[in-house]
């Protein structure tokens, strides 16, 4: 096994590049976006609520159709189509002239995002040898994690400086920017017909797929991972940081910062244990530790308890990322990969919706503690299946791949 990850190609280079512009520009419109939602008369905190709703809500039914695009597109015209709706649907928002038409542009970014985000990790698990499919995950989330420290800074400046405008304005040139780059780097053998990929219709290589034990649990992690960090973290830590402990609403993004910050600092050691070691133990590992988190803040009374908990939020979901989608790699061939990653993103959507949802209600009927352990149990839960699934990495098992890369690693880019 190569010692290094050979993934300094132009098509690698052009996926991570792709993860930080999507998380980047996400970031930069999600300090602005209830200023700029407000602009407009009669405005609120509900209103402001249903553009976010409304755009998981539309990347949710995107994701149930990334399978389908996948296979009838191929993965480098999903990230382009994808890349250009998110694209103009920012320019669109710079442009509103109204709330319905502000909300309208920005639900329809959505089915953008989904094809955007599932071609290129479709693109990424084609193309990596299984025993570097760990840190070439760790790259690619650590590109994720570093877009949603730094977006959400500059977004604030921009809109300060430039106009309320500018955040929408350079989400939506970056995208179109990004969608000329993926063209030109994410090539394709040219006799490789995006049909040729899956003759077999989706949903019955999705039930193939679910009778594999480990895909059900990369997509019960990656379904935790959503709820833990959009309901148990983004729902109510502003309640338990401004109301339990009577801090400021200014500082309320300290803990976001420090969870992400640790989860970037271990997310490349994640993936070179799990290349090293297999996907099994770290999962395990790191899921367990993930509850422990959780729960901790259920009972944290002080700041420096609630950030230490954060961190240790943040070290789990560094461990859980990168074996997770090394999962999907090995268990998934070229036939089953366009629904295996449909199906694994519509998990994690369904998570970051009905997550917030599992939070609110617990929070409201038994406490906001009850919350943290209720997302707390999620985890444990999926740490105790994760133990009884087989060791999936090909290379440490001696097993062979679900079926042989339809593409060489490495491909010249073009011109």
């Amino acid at each position: 096994m190569s010692s290094q990850l050979e993934v300094a190609t132009p098509e690698f280079i052009s996926v991570v590049a792709g993860a930080v512009i999507v998380m980047l520009g996400f970031g930069l419109i999600v300090p602005v976006m209830p200023l700029f939602a407000k602009r407009f008369p009669g405005i609120g905190d509900l209103q402001v609520a249903y553009i976010v709703i409304g755009f998981a809500a539309m990347r949710l039914a995107g994701n149930v159709f990334v399978g389908r695009a996948l296979t009838r597109l191929g993965e480098r015209n999903t990230t382009v189509v994808g890349a250009i709706i998110v694209g103009v649907s920012s320019l669109a928002c710079a442009g509103a002239q109204g709330y319905v038409w502000l909300l309208i542009a920005r639900v329809v970014g959505g089915i953008g995002s989904a094809f955007y985000f599932g071609g290129l990790l479709s693109f990424m698990l084609a193309r990596v040898k299984p025993e570097q499919r760990g840190r070439a995950s760790s790259l690619f989330q650590g590109a994720v994690n570093a877009g949603i420290l730094v977006g959400p800074a500059l977004g604030g400046l921009l809109a300060g400086t430039v106009g309320i405008e500018a955040p929408f304005v350079a989400y939506g040139i970056m995208c179109l920017l990004g969608a000329a780059w993926s063209s030109q780097t994410m090539r394709t053998p040219v006799d490789e017909h995006p049909l040729a990929a899956s003759r077999a219709g989706g949903m019955t290589v999705l039930r193939e797929l679910l009778r594999d034990r480990a895909y059900v649990i990369s997509l019960a992690t990656g379904f935790v991972g959503f709820a833990v960090m959009f309901g148990a973290i983004q729902i109510l830590m502003p309640t338990l940081w401004t109301q339990t402990l009577g801090l400021s609403t200014d500082t309320v993004g300290i803990p976001y910062t420090v969870s992400t910050g640790a989860s970037l600092l271990v997310v490349l050691h994640a993936g070179s244990v799990v290349d090293r070691r297999g996907r099994r133990g770290p999962l395990v590992v790191a899921s367990i530790v993930l509850a422990a988190g959780v729960a901790l803040l259920a009972g944290a009374d002080t700041v420096w308890l609630v950030l230490a908990s954060m961190v240790v939020v943040g070290v789990a979901t560094g461990y859980t990322r990168p074996a997770t989608t090394a999962i999907l790699g090995d268990v998934a061939g070229d036939v089953q990969r366009p629904a295996a990653v449909g199906g694994f993103r519509v998990a994690q959507d369904l998570g970051g919706l009905l997550g917030p949802a599992i939070a609110g209600v617990m929070s409201h009927f038994f406490g906001l503690r009850s919350a943290f352990v209720a997302m707390a149990v999620l985890a444990a839960i999926v740490a105790a299946f994760a133990s009884t699934i087989r060791e999936t990495a090909p290379h440490l098992v001696g097993g062979p791949e679900p079926e042989e890369p339809a593409v060489p690693p490495v491909i010249e880019p073009a011109g």
